[in-house]
């Protein structure tokens, strides 16, 4: 409240220090220091008492400037000026200082109030509400004076004191305002009372003026009224001596009246003043109306980010609970990542081998085609031979030699059954070793689709800008590793047989950049998690059509196994019922039991090479398709081992952008940290702020009210100097009795005010002036 008076009383101080720096400028080598004391009266009593001081040189200030305030404060810097034996040392850059205080020095002047309702004397609290007829009386009592010796009498000589009062009522609370001691002024709703009085000039003029020309020097004033439902109102008053501050040498009666003379050119000058000053507080008026509308809005504006930001926090305070568990669960999905790498890399590594072995089993394959056509033309000749046989018995050297053909090619084919058999089991033992690899793949792949859906289901609730980036990095990684093994196969597909695995790769890469940028567009929105989620499972999605990819290899390897292993358990019953047959016979033949024996045996020998004939021919057959098959798996694992790096690189960088997944999930736990670092204390800064705009918007308007009050007393306050000025100043000097009476009461009226230009202290390098303002409630 103190400030405020500060600030709403400061421009009707102008006046006095207008007039004040007149007499400034007549000694250029002084530091003018102006005084102001604001004071706040409850009640009849002091609540309180500081002084604000303005020092002006030509020169930057370098002085000693004598003050008896205490807790002193440059009011532009805030810095405490100490006090040394009463002095503060100034030793600034400046020409203009600007500082306060307290103070505990006893008022030259007390003012005092008293109220009246309906003849009752009350308090101003007690008005509240009350209706009837009130009377204030307001006195002022000057404590400032000295004994003279006047015309050669000893007399009290008061310092020469001119205090002026203001009071605004409301029009509809106040009516039939009267008063002899004072003017009325009416503004819009208000009206505005102003009086001047002069505690001790009365007393000091008594017997040297005409007494009916000593009535316009008062020490009390009256003004009554009717009130209705009342509310108190402030008082404010300033306090000076600043017009009888300069000492006039007065040696005789012309400069008795040119001192007169002076002195009412100088009150004119403050008439003037005080009528500019009025003129300036409409202005002021104005802009405080225009400040308190902008003000308003600004408060209402706080209003609405401080609910705002109180949203912001409670959303925040859940966040924790939600993406809490996710980095578990993330480096629960990158083991699972580098799971899949060794796996494929040991899958890889088994292609490696296959293509190895089937290259052996492809050369075996070719000499059992070759062995299986030999073989189908010697069963054939020895089924002409034994039809030969079985038609007659002539030619015996004949059928010896076909014995003996026979012979050698029965043995060349068990041999072929034999070697078939063997590479049959070799190739059974790789497909089995494939099918182990291939189910190590499935089982690493069902792990990591576990842990891509658990991620997929954490994601749902929570904001993952930075770590959808990171994941849409990893997609991009493994789509290019994708791409690369496309580029590979497209160069081997000269003959068109992989265009179906390409165009299913193709499609793989591309659902891959699209998940990527699914993920990442959904990770930069605020209501991004629900396509954040939807990417992820079609993530998931994908991944589980590789996972079921993987189990029907494995299904396809285990069903060759078996079948090949079949197919060599029947080999190698073929070959000893062959082995066995070709034994009989040739015991037969070697036997000497003769032709009948021999005919029995060529006869079953002839139906045993029939049913030869026809195997061999099967045999002939199928190992040339064999031999095409095995040709077509070699071209195969050459592809599927070229393409294996690619594979194994694009499981490394999935592997690797987990990794950094995993590593920027780690930042998720500072999301909690946020709302405790940040959003708190900003939204209680925003509600302090708030506070403190209310407040603001409140005491603007209490601004208005005093600038209303002011700018009403200041038309009053200019209008009573000019009252005061003729009907004291201007014919004071018609109206003296005694002349060298008045010259010596004029002497000592000035000596005092001289002495009492300071109320802080002052010396000879100063020019100090000083007023007092008081608020009275």
């Amino acid at each position: 409240m103190k400030k405020n008076i500060e600030k709403v009383l400061a421009l009707t101080l102008i006046s006095s220090m207008t007039f004040a720096n007149l007499s400034f400028a007549e000694q250029q080598d002084l530091i003018k220091k102006s005084e102001t004391v604001y004071v706040t009266v409850e009640g009849n009593e002091i609540k309180d008492k500081s002084v604000s001081v303005w020092l002006n040189s030509d020169k930057n200030i370098k002085a000693n400037d004598k003050s008896n305030l205490t807790n002193v404060k440059d009011l532009k810097t805030d810095k405490e000026l100490k006090s040394e034996n009463g002095y503060l040392k100034l030793d600034e850059n400046k020409k203009d200082i600007y500082y306060k205080g307290d103070t505990d020095k006893k008022l030259p002047v007390d003012v005092s109030v008293k109220y009246f309702l309906d003849g009752k004397e009350m308090k101003a609290s007690e008005l509240e509400g009350k209706s009837g007829h009130l009377k204030i009386v307001i006195t002022s009592k000057n404590n400032r004076y000295e004994a003279k010796t006047i015309d050669g009498q000893s007399r009290n000589v008061y310092s020469p004191y001119v205090v002026v009062a203001a009071m605004t009522f409301d029009d509809e609370k106040v009516e039939n305002i009267t008063s002899d001691d004072i003017k009325v002024v009416k503004d819009g709703k208000n009206e505005i009372v102003t009086t001047v009085m002069t505690p001790g000039m009365k007393q000091n003029l008594s017997k040297i003026v005409e007494d009916k020309e000593l009535d316009n020097f008062k020490d009390e004033v009256s003004v009554e009224m009717d009130i209705k439902d009342y509310k108190p109102v402030e008082i404010y008053s300033v306090i000076t001596n600043e017009f009888f501050q300069e000492k006039k040498n007065i040696d005789s009666l012309d400069k008795l009246q040119n001192g007169v003379k002076e002195l009412q050119d100088n009150s004119q000058k403050l008439v003037d003043a005080s009528v500019k000053l009025s003129e300036g507080q409409d202005k002021l008026n104005s802009g405080i109306s225009q400040m308190q509308t902008g003000v308003t809005k600004l408060h209402s504006g706080s209003q609405k980010l401080a609910s705002s930001t109180q949203q912001m926090q409670g959303k925040f305070s859940g966040i924790q609970s939600k993406v809490g568990p996710i980095q578990g669960y993330v480096a629960q999905m990158n083991d699972g990542s580098l799971k899949l790498y060794n796996g494929i890399s040991d899958y890889t590594a088994a292609v490696g081998k296959i293509k190895e072995n089937t290259a052996k089993i492809k050369e075996g394959s070719e000499k059992l085609a070759k062995g299986a056509t030999d073989l189908d033309n010697g069963v054939g000749k020895l089924k002409d031979a034994t039809s030969q046989l079985r038609a007659g018995t002539e030619n015996m050297k004949e059928m010896t030699a076909q014995k003996d053909q026979l012979l050698e090619k029965s043995s060349q084919l068990s041999n072929g059954l034999n070697g078939l058999a063997g590479s049959y089991g070799q190739l059974a033992d790789t497909v089995e070793q494939i099918s182990g690899k291939s189910q190590q793949l499935k089982d690493s792949s069902a792990q990591f689709n576990e842990k891509l859906q658990q991620v997929a289901q954490l994601a749902g609730g929570a904001d993952g800008s930075a770590s959808a980036e990171k994941i849409a990095r990893g997609l991009e990684n493994s789509a290019e590793g994708l791409n690369n093994a496309i580029q590979q196969l497209q160069a081997k597909n000269e003959e068109g047989q992989l265009s179906d695995t390409i165009a299913y790769l193709q499609a793989q890469k591309n659902v891959m950049y699209v998940q990527a940028e699914s993920i990442r567009n959904a990770g930069s929105q605020n209501a991004g998690q629900q396509k954040l989620q939807a990417a992820l499972a079609q993530l998931a999605q994908s991944s589980s059509a590789l996972s079921q990819g993987n189990a029907d290899l494995s299904n396809a390897l285990m069903r060759t196994s078996a079948a090949m292993n079949q197919s060599k358990a029947k080999l190698v019953d073929s070959s000893n019922q062959l082995s066995q047959g070709l034994g009989q016979m040739g015991g037969a033949l070697n036997g000497a039991d003769g032709l009948s024996t021999l005919k029995d045996s060529i006869d079953k020998l002839d139906d045993a090479t029939g049913q030869i004939k026809g195997g061999s021919q099967t045999l002939k057959e199928g190992t040339l398709q064999n031999e095409k098959a095995m040709a077509m798996l070699l071209n195969g694992m050459e592809e599927l081992d070229k393409n294996s790096s690619a594979l194994v690189e694009g499981s490394s960088k999935l592997s690797g952008g987990l990794q950094e997944f995993n590593k920027q999930s780690a930042l998720l736990s500072s999301l909690s940290q946020i709302n405790e670092k940040a959003i708190i204390p900003m939204s209680n800064a925003i509600n302090m702020l708030n506070d403190g705009l209310g407040k603001l918007d409140s005491s603007t308007g209490q601004l208005k009210s005093g600038s209303d009050k002011l700018a009403s007393g200041q038309k009053e306050f200019s209008s009573k100097l000019k009252e005061y000025k003729e009907k004291g100043i201007d014919e004071l000097s018609n109206k003296t009795k005694d002349l060298n009476k008045f010259k010596d009461i004029i002497d000592a009226m000035s000596d005092l005010a001289v002495k009492d230009s300071s109320f802080t202290g002052t010396d000879n390098n100063f020019e100090t002036k000083s007023r007092i303002v008081e608020k009275i409630k």
